[in-house]
C-alpha cells in the first residue's frame, strides 16, 4: 500500500482577532464625538442680516439728525425770542371789612390790587381759571379769592385789582388776636400774599406752549386793618417762579 500522506493539524487562535483589524481607542472615540459637523449659513439668512443692520443704521442716523435739527430750531428760537420772567407786585391794599371778636375770631374781605408785567417782545401769557389767592397772617389764611382770567400780550403791564373775602370766619386764637393789636398800635402789621395760578405762554400770540403753574409769594406790611380809613403800605416784595 502506498504511504498514506500525514495531515497535521493547524492550531488556529480564535480568541485573538485578526491583525487587519484595527482596535478602536477610547481617545479617538472622544475626539470623534468632541467634532461637530460645521453648520453653513444659507445666502438669503446672510442676506436678511445685513438689510436688518443698515436698516438700524439707518434709522438711527435719521433719528441723531432729527435730534441735532429739532436742538438747532430750539436753540435758533430761543435767541430769537430771548424769553424773561414776568414780574408781579402788590401796589395795594384796601380793606373793605375786617371784624375781630374778643376770642380771636375774624371776619375779612380786602382789595388787592396786583401789577402783571410781561417784558417779552414775542412771548404772551394766558391766565387760566382755576386760580388761587390768598391773604395770611402768621400763616393762617384770612380771606380767598381767584385771579381773574385773560391773556396778556408782549411787553405788557396790567393792572388788577382782586377782591377777596372770608368764606368762613377764621379762628385765630387769643394769643394771636392780641399779637395783632399790639401790631395795628404800631402801625407794623405783617401780612402775606400768596398766588397760585395756572398759565400758557402763546408764541406771538398763536402757538400755545404747555400749561404752567405760577407761583407768586408776596410779603407785606401795612399800618392798619381798619376798613374806615386809607391803608398805607409800607413794604411789599414778591418772588415769582413756576412749576410744571
Amino acid at each position: 500500500m502506498a504511504d498514506q500522506k500525514r495531515v497535521h493539524p493547524m492550531m488556529v487562535d480564535v480568541e485573538s482577532p485578526p491583525s487587519t483589524i484595527a482596535a478602536k481607542s477610547p481617545i479617538s472615540e472622544k475626539a470623534a464625538a468632541s467634532v461637530s459637523p460645521t453648520r453653513t449659513v444659507a445666502p438669503e439668512k446672510r442676506l436678511r442680516r445685513r438689510r436688518f443692520r443698515r436698516c438700524c443704521c439707518r434709522c438711527f442716523c435719521c433719528a441723531a439728525c432729527a435730534l441735532v435739527l429739532l436742538a438747532a430750531a430750539l436753540g435758533i428760537s430761543y435767541l430769537a425770542l430771548d424769553p424773561m420772567l414776568p414780574a408781579y407786585s402788590v401796589d395795594g391794599f384796601q380793606v373793605t371789612s375786617f371784624d375781630m371778636s374778643g376770642n380771636g375770631t375774624v371776619r375779612a374781605a380786602f382789595d388787592v390790587t396786583v401789577t402783571a408785567s410781561n417784558p417779552n417782545k414775542g412771548l404772551g401769557i394766558c391766565y387760566g381759571r382755576g386760580s388761587r389767592l390768598r391773604v395770611l397772617y402768621s400763616g393762617q389764611a384770612l380771606c380767598e379769592g381767584a385771579f381773574p382770567a385773560f391773556c396778556q400780550g408782549h411787553r405788557n403791564t396790567s393792572v388788577l385789582t382782586v377782591a377777596l373775602a372770608t368764606g368762613e370766619a377764621v379762628e385765630l386764637g387769643s394769643a394771636k388776636a392780641e399779637e395783632l393789636r399790639r401790631q395795628e398800635e404800631e402801625k407794623m402789621v405783617p401780612l402775606e400774599f400768596e398766588g397760585e395760578v395756572p398759565v400758557r405762554v402763546t408764541v406771538v400770540g398763536v402757538v400755545k406752549l404747555w400749561k404752567v403753574v405760577s407761583w407768586v409769594r408776596c410779603s407785606l406790611v401795612v399800618d392798619s386793618l381798619n376798613a374806615r380809613q386809607k391803608i398805607h403800605m409800607k413794604k411789599s416784595s414778591c418772588k415769582f417762579s413756576v412749576h410744571l
